[in-house]
């Protein structure tokens, strides 16, 4: 059985937004991020990329490395995600391998912005589930009709 555990949603955004102050008081002046008015947050996917517009809200140019409804686990990079990595100032993504793809693009990113694994931050050290044991529940059934059957012929011995 799966045990919950508290996701420490406060943690996560205070860690977020440490990160995000430390890339933009670190970025020099380019000719690329000075013709950018935002700073550009990557997110890999939309549960993400949602939660950081709501809280930014207008402060922040946003992109969303996975479409709405597209698999994390199946996701194949592109160019158009290696070139806003590289550019990113912030990358959030999930981590615990939920988007292996985006976690090798990542890792191989050169870019000095921040990357926070938003999973491994909320929960960094999650409980599992423990191992289900089966055994023959189909034989426990028959031993019960039996019994009711033994028990229902007692019935028919008294009359």
């Amino acid at each position: 059985m799966l045990k919950p555990s508290p996701v420490k949603l406060p943690n996560i955004l205070a860690s977020a937004a440490l990160a995000f102050g430390v890339a933009l008081g670190g970025c020099s002046q380019t000719s690329e991020t000075s013709s950018r008015e935002k700073p550009l947050v990557v997110a890999s996917y939309s549960v993400l990329c949602d939660l950081t517009t709501e809280i930014a809200q207008d402060t922040i140019d946003m992109a969303c490395l996975i479409e709405p409804g597209q698999d994390p686990h199946t996701y194949k990079a592109t160019t158009l995600a290696r070139q806003s990595l590289e550019q990113a100032q912030l990358v959030l993504y999930g981590g615990y391998d939920f988007e292996p793809e985006v976690i090798k693009l990542v890792q191989a990113t050169n870019t000095p912005a921040p990357k926070i694994a938003v999973h491994d931050q909320a929960v960094p050290s999650p409980i599992m589930a423990e191992a289900h044991h089966h055994h023959d529940h189909e034989q426990e059934k028959d031993d019960h009709k039996d019994d009711h059957k033994d028990h229902h012929d007692d019935h028919h011995d008294h009359e």
